[in-house]
């Protein structure tokens, strides 16, 4: 498996990114869903809240959460570290080496659990469209996703109150992304 650019039609790589996008903004709904559910029941909160962030220099925050952190992230986790992973380990051990370090990297217990589930998923898409800019796409959408919520959902409700059916929809929308993504990534990365 190599990760790199390929000669795509323009067909393959919408769809590609548009399979990446929906699955990165599912994931980023059902995650910060579960997340703050997880963190209700239990007391525990995360330190990594983007709110104080972006109140500081929005822009500036803006561009490196949702621009700069996918791509480079990406560009390391996806493309060098699992992409050399893989080719001495299975697929599921190179994914879950990548995803450990990945979670560590987040330096704080929710946001390292929230990103060893979602660097798992991105390992997905990397071993099945062979592209790690369908996983930047992805990680785009997510913290994009989380930087609305940070900006808009706290504070107004959303967040409170009963949150399974919201859980249980993300979480249904997350599932037929990963099927889409299993179904149509090996064609994506052989179009031609």
């Amino acid at each position: 498996m190599m990760l790199s650019w390929k000669k795509q039609p323009p067909a393959a790589w919408a769809a590609g990114f548009a399979l990446s996008i929906g699955l990165g903004a599912s994931y980023g709904l059902f995650g910060n869903l579960v997340v703050n559910l997880v963190s209700a029941l239990t007391g525990v909160t995360s330190g990594a809240s983007a709110g104080p962030l972006l109140e500081s220099s929005p822009g500036f925050w803006i561009l490196v959460m949702v621009v700069i952190a996918p791509v480079l992230e990406e560009l390391l986790f996806r493309k060098l570290l699992y992409g050399a992973c893989r080719k001495r380990l299975p697929a599921f051990a190179a994914a879950l080496v990548t995803s450990v370090l990945f979670g560590v990297l987040h330096l704080d217990l929710l946001q390292g659990l929230y990103a060893f589930v979602f660097s798992l998923f991105l390992c997905m898409i990397a071993e099945e469209t062979c592209n790690w800019y369908f996983c930047a796409a992805a990680h785009f959408a997510a913290n994009l996703l989380a930087v609305l919520l940070a900006l808009f959902a706290e504070g107004s409700g959303l967040f409170e109150g009963i949150q399974l059916p919201w859980i249980l929809a993300s979480a249904a929308v997350l599932a037929v992304f990963t099927v889409l993504i299993f179904r149509f990534g090996r064609g994506l990365s052989r179009a031609s």
